[in-house]
């Protein structure tokens, strides 16, 4: 079903598959109409009305395939989908597979110089929102005390903020809003972004890189 996979497979044996090999997720990916479903088999039934009375684990997922490869190919057709899929999708596999084996050079250096640099910012800014908050152990990564300072101490207007079950949000929207009025909103946004770069990107690239300094990732076609 998934032919960059296959590809993958296949390329540790030694083999490949034939540039024209069709990919069935991706031609399903090029119907707009077409909703996942939790199994081949489940796909079979809802898009050809057909009632498979077997467990589904025992069915041949090799006879399944064709009819959902059948419906896709005519569905495809039918909404002028086609040619995205033999143009721009069907290509990609290979490519992405490449890209995937080969990895992403990083700097470690570089990234090391920019973790201290951000560290500097995220404790100044730390520093700074303790101090409008008047609490030398606020924290700003806790969105109970966050919101506490917000909409208790500050008393900023609680209507920009959306309801959630431990109280009132603290999520982007909200501090944008509330950012125009204050400094505190403003100062925790840019707080969350450097702290997201840092522990999403800048301390974790170096971590996962493999002896030659690359980041293998894995690239899903089949997402918007």
């Amino acid at each position: 079903l998934n032919s960059k996979e296959t590809y993958r497979v296949l390329q540790g044996g030694g083999w490949s598959l034939p540039s024209n090999t069709d990919d069935i997720s991706l031609m399903l990916y090029c119907t707009p109409t077409y909703e996942k479903k939790e199994s081949i088999v489940a796909d079979v039934e809802t898009l050809c009305g057909i009632n498979i009375p077997l467990p589904h684990d025992t069915v041949d997922m090799i006879s399944c395939s064709i009819f959902v490869e059948k419906w896709a190919r005519q569905t495809m057709e039918e909404l002028g989908q086609k040619v995205i899929y033999s143009s721009l999708e069907k290509p990609l596999p290979p490519l992405l597979l490449a890209m995937e084996e080969k990895g992403m050079l990083i700097a470690p250096e570089y990234l090391a110089e920019m973790e201290k640099d951000l560290e500097k910012k995220l404790a100044y800014l730390r520093d700074e929102l303790r101090s409008i908050a008047g609490d030398k152990n606020f924290n700003p990564d806790s969105p109970k005390q966050v919101a506490s300072i917000l909409f208790e101490k500050l008393r900023l207007d609680k209507g920009k903020a959306k309801k959630i079950k431990t109280g009132l949000s603290t999520n982007v929207r909200t501090l944008e809003s509330l950012s125009h009025v204050h400094l505190f909103p403003a100062l925790l946004l840019e707080y969350r972004e450097i702290a997201k770069l840092l522990t999403t990107y800048v301390r974790v690239l170096p971590a996962v890189a493999d002896q030659r300094g690359r980041v293998h990732t894995h690239f899903n076609q089949t997402v918007t």
